[in-house]
C-alpha cells in the first residue's frame, strides 16, 4: 500500500512538473497561466478579485476573496508585484482545482508536493521561495477569517523553502560606476535623460520602481539642496537627497520642457523623433535594459556566471557599498537604503582585509 501511494505521488509530481512552465506574454496585454489570463491592469482590488473569482468561488456568506484580496493588494502596492504574486497563487490554485481539490481543502502535503514539482520543473530556488511565501500568506489570511483551521495553516507555514544564496546581485567597482554614469551622450535628449536617471539611482539608492513612478512634482528644494520624494517598498514614502545628481536632473527636466508640469513622469520615454517626451512612465523592465545597455557600452561584464546579471539593483548595491567603504556607519547606510533591519544592510557590505586592523586601532585600552 505504501509503495502504491508513493508511486501515485511521484506520478502526480511529475504531471505537475510537466505543466509548470513560465507564463508566456500575449499581445493583448496579459499573461497566461495555463487557462487563466492575468491582465496587465491590476490597479484595483476589484480587478485582482475578478482574476481569482474563477478559482475561489464564494461560499455563502463567507467569501474567501474577502480574506486574500486586501492582503495581496496591501502586500504588493505595485502592479508588477501584484502580477507576479497573483500569478503564483492562481497557478497553484488552478492545478489543485483541476485535481478536484478545493482551495480551502488544501493541506501542507499538497503544498509540499507542489514545492517538489516546482523543483522538478527546473524553477529557481528564488522563484520557489516567492511562491511558497505567497501560499503561506494567503492561507494565513484564510485562517484569520476562520475559513481554514489553524493547525492546517501552521502545517502549511512549516513547509520549508529551499536555501537561497543571499544578495547575489553583482555590485560595480567605483570606477565601473563612474564609467557607466558618464557613458550616455548628454548632447542628445535621450542621453540627457539617461545620465540623470542613472545619477538619481546612484545617489538615492532607490529601488527600481520608486524612481520609475516618480513625477516632476516629486522634486522639492530645501535651501540650496534638492530632494526627491519617492514611494518605496511597503508604500513607505521617503525623501531622498539628490546631492550632486540634482544638477543632472534639473538640466534634464528643463531640456525636456517638463519643469513646470508637476504631474508629468520624471523619467518618461522619448518619442520616436528623438526630440519629444511621452506622457507616461518608463517601465522598470525598460529601465533595467537602459542600465544593461550603458554597462555594455562602458565595457562592464553584464552577465556573470553563477550570479545575477548587472541590473538596476546593482546600482543600489554599488552605492550602499561605496558609502560604507568611504566611512558611513552601518546605521547611516541603513537609513540611506531604507532597510527595515540593519541585518539586511550588513548583507551589502563586502569585507575588507584591513577591517580587523582598523577595528584594532579603535580599541582604547592602552
Amino acid at each position: 500500500m505504501k509503495k502504491r501511494e508513493e508511486k501515485e505521488q511521484a506520478g502526480l509530481t511529475a504531471n505537475l512538473s510537466a505543466k509548470l512552465v513560465g507564463p508566456p506574454s500575449h499581445a493583448n496585454g496579459s499573461s497566461s497561466f495555463g487557462e487563466l489570463a492575468i491582465p496587465e491592469d491590476l490597479s484595483t482590488a476589484a480587478r485582482v478579485a475578478s482574476c481569482l473569482r474563477r478559482l475561489i468561488p464564494a461560499l455563502g456568506a463567507h467569501d474567501p476573496l474577502a480574506a486574500v484580496v486586501p492582503w495581496l493588494c496591501d502586500k504588493c502596492p505595485s502592479e508588477h508585484s501584484r502580477r507576479a504574486y497573483l500569478g503564483d497563487l492562481a497557478t497553484f490554485l488552478r492545478h489543485f482545482s483541476a485535481l478536484g481539490v478545493h482551495p480551502l481543502e488544501v493541506t501542507a502535503d499538497h503544498v509540499a508536493l507542489y514545492k517538489e514539482s516546482l523543483s522538478q520543473a527546473g524553477k529557481k530556488p528564488t522563484t520557489i521561495c516567492r511562491v511558497l511565501s505567497v501560499i503561506r500568506g494567503a492561507y494565513q489570511q484564510f485562517g484569520r477569517k476562520g475559513l481554514v483551521d489553524w493547525k492546517t495553516v501552521g502545517d502549511i507555514q512549516a513547509v520549508e523553502s529551499p536555501r537561497v544564496k543571499k544578495n547575489t546581485t553583482p555590485a560595480l567597482t567605483e570606477q565601473e560606476a563612474r564609467n557607466l554614469l558618464h557613458t550616455p551622450d548628454t548632447k542628445t535628449l535621450i542621453g540627457c535623460r539617461d545620465h540623470a536617471l542613472l545619477f538619481t539611482y546612484i545617489m538615492t539608492t532607490c529601488r527600481a520602481s520608486a524612481v520609475a513612478h516618480a513625477t516632476v512634482g516629486s522634486l522639492d528644494r530645501s535651501g540650496a539642496d534638492w530632494f526627491l520624494t519617492v514611494t518605496e517598498k511597503g508604500s513607505k514614502e521617503e525623501r531622498k537627497a539628490l546631492i550632486d545628481a540634482s544638477s543632472a536632473v534639473l538640466a534634464w527636466v528643463e531640456r525636456a520642457g517638463i519643469a513646470d508640469k508637476s504631474e508629468f513622469p520624471l523619467f518618461p520615454p522619448i518619442g520616436r523623433d528623438g526630440k519629444s517626451v511621452e506622457d507616461r512612465h518608463l517601465t522598470t523592465h525598460r529601465i533595467r535594459n537602459i542600465v544593461k545597455k550603458y554597462a555594455r557600452l562602458a565595457g562592464i561584464q553584464v552577465v556573470r556566471p553563477g550570479r545575477r546579471a548587472v541590473c538596476t539593483h546593482s546600482l543600489r548595491k554599488t552605492s550602499i557599498t561605496s558609502a560604507l567603504n568611504n566611512g558611513a556607519t552601518m546605521q547611516q547606510a541603513k537609513s540611506l537604503a531604507g532597510h527595515s533591519s540593519i541585518r539586511t544592510t550588513e548583507l551589502y557590505y563586502q569585507e575588507n582585509e584591513k577591517d580587523a586592523e582598523e577595528a584594532a586601532k579603535r580599541i582604547q585600552i592602552r
